[in-house]
């Protein structure tokens, strides 16, 4: 049965003149999606086409990729959570009231000065450089008080495109931007030796009035607050083999 199938890729699956299908007639199946690849069903469809069979809700998608005009996505206003792995440059150009999730693959100039998405809760931010912590340090449409959990850090050896002191600046205006985040996910050992400087150093201030938990893999922590913060550091660190 379509409906409750994991969509990834789409060819094959029907007539690509109709979208029906696989959005069902009223947004029916729709609903059921949990991941996305519209890459391949859609990619021969105009815009207006793919953004009338992106209008419904969908609930329960946990991953949607895309690789067409962003036009269409514009329409989709929907969404509630959006990954986006594109490696080409694009521009998020449209008001998503009801997203909570984004996961950010590749992050080019610009591409989030008409971006808003004023509910948004949890964010992954795979930043290379320090201009993309903040380009969300500086949209206006997205409000990063409101965070409840980010995910930060990069993939590579080194950050791309400067140095790792100017990588840090950009980490420091993120999270002094997410001060109410609930969990904070780091995706390598360099990010955590630049977060743990940062919150047991000159921004000890940090996350004092509420409880924050580091994750990094399958391991998580409690910041300690107060006279508990340097020592919880250290625990953290030894934790997770990060000296």
């Amino acid at each position: 049965m379509v409906g409750y199938m994991t969509f990834t890729r789409f060819e094959g699956l029907c007539n690509p003149a109709s979208y029906e299908p696989v959005v069902g007639r009223s947004g029916e199946i729709a609903r059921r999606w949990r991941r996305f690849d519209v890459r391949s069903f859609f990619m021969h469809l105009p815009p207006d086409m793919v953004a009338r069979g992106l209008g419904f809700p969908t609930p329960n998608l946990q991953e949607f990729n895309f690789g067409f005009d962003e036009q269409a996505l514009s329409l989709a206003v929907n969404l509630e959570t959006l990954a986006i792995g594109n490696r080409l440059p694009f521009n998020l150009a449209a008001t998503y009231t009801k997203f909570r999730s984004l996961y950010i693959g590749v992050i080019s100039e610009q591409c989030l000065e008409a971006f808003s998405a004023p509910n948004l809760t949890d964010l992954v931010v795979y930043g290379q450089k320090a201009r993309d912590y903040l380009c969300f340090v500086n949209c206006k449409g997205v409000d990063l008080s409101r965070l409840k959990k980010a995910t930060i850090g990069w993939i590579h050896a080194h950050p791309g495109g400067g140095t790792v002191s100017g990588y840090s600046e950009g980490v420091r205006c993120f999270l002094m931007a997410a001060q109410n985040i609930e969990t904070l996910v780091l995706l390598s050992k360099n990010i955590i030796d630049i977060v743990l400087k940062l919150l047991s150093g000159d921004y000890v201030a940090l996350y004092q009035s509420r409880p924050l938990r580091l994750v990094f893999r399958d391991y998580e922590m409690e910041l300690g607050r107060g006279g508990d913060r340097i020592p919880s550091v250290s625990r953290f660190r030894e934790e997770v083999g990060c000296p």
